[in-house]
C-alpha cells in the first residue's frame, strides 16, 4: 500500500521541502511522495481579488485501506487567475496523488491523469487538466472533509491565507523555497516567476506561501 497514515504521522516530525536547498531555506530535508485516498479540490479567490488559490485536501488510506474522512495533507497552488469556472469544488475517491518539487498529480484508479497542479507557464503532457501557478505549498493539516465540499465550507476553515502576508521565519528575499515545522503541523513551499518564499508559524497554524 502506498503512503499509510501511520507512516505519514511518524514522518510528521519533519517537514518535507518540495525541492532542492536554496539560499536562506530551512534545512528540513527533501523528498517526493505519493499516497492513495480521497481528495477534495477547492478553487478560492484570494482576499485581494488578484488571483485564485487551488487547494487540494488529501485524505490518505490507512492500513485498512479506508480513508478516515480527515485530510492529512493539504496542497495549495497560488495563481494569478482572477476567476475560474473550471471547477469551484470537486471530490474524487480512490485516487493516487504523487508530489515532487513544483508539481502535484492526481490519477484515477486506472492510472489516467485527472488533475495536475504545477509551477510555471507550461507543463509537458499535463493530461486531462492542468492548473499552473507561481507558488505551490505542502502542509500537514488535519481537516474533516465534507461529502459535498463548497467554497462556503472552505471559508469557515481556520486556514492560513497566503495573501495576508506577514513575517518570514524562514525564506525571504533570496529564497525560492522554504519550510517550517510548527510541532504537530508544518509546511513547505516552492516558488516560481521571481516570487520569494515565506514560511512561519502563526496563530492560525503554519504558513508557507510565495509573494
Amino acid at each position: 500500500m502506498i503512503g499509510s497514515k501511520a507512516l505519514a504521522w511518524v514522518a510528521a516530525g519533519t517537514t518535507a521541502l518540495l525541492g532542492p536547498s536554496t539560499t536562506n531555506v530551512c534545512p528540513l530535508g527533501s523528498a517526493p511522495g505519493s499516497a492513495q485516498g480521497d481528495v477534495v479540490l477547492i478553487s478560492a479567490p484570494t482576499e485581494n481579488g488578484a488571483g485564485t488559490d487551488y487547494v487540494l485536501f488529501l485524505d490518505e488510506m490507512d492500513e485498512s485501506g479506508i480513508p478516515d474522512g480527515q485530510a492529512d495533507r493539504v496542497f495549495r497552488l497560488q495563481t494569478k487567475v482572477r476567476s475560474s469556472d473550471r471547477f469551484d469544488s470537486r471530490r474524487l475517491s480512490g485516487v493516487r496523488v504523487d508530489w515532487r518539487y513544483g508539481e502535484v498529480r492526481v490519477k484515477s484508479a486506472s492510472e489516467s491523469e485527472e488533475l495536475t497542479l504545477a509551477l510555471g507557464e507550461q507543463v509537458g503532457n499535463p493530461g486531462r487538466e492542468a492548473v499552473l501557478g507561481y507558488g505551490l505549498s505542502n502542509t500537514r493539516w488535519r481537516v474533516t472533509l465534507p461529502k459535498e465540499p463548497t467554497l462556503t465550507w472552505y471559508s469557515t476553515l481556520p486556514f492560513p491565507v497566503a495573501s495576508l502576508g506577514g513575517r518570514c521565519d524562514n525564506g525571504g528575499p533570496d529564497a525560492t523555497a522554504c519550510g517550517v515545522d510548527c510541532g504537530d503541523r508544518g509546511c513547505s513551499v516552492a516558488c516560481d516567476n521571481g516570487k520569494k518564499a515565506c514560511c512561519s508559524c502563526g496563530w492560525t497554524g503554519p504558513r508557507c506561501y510565495c509573494k
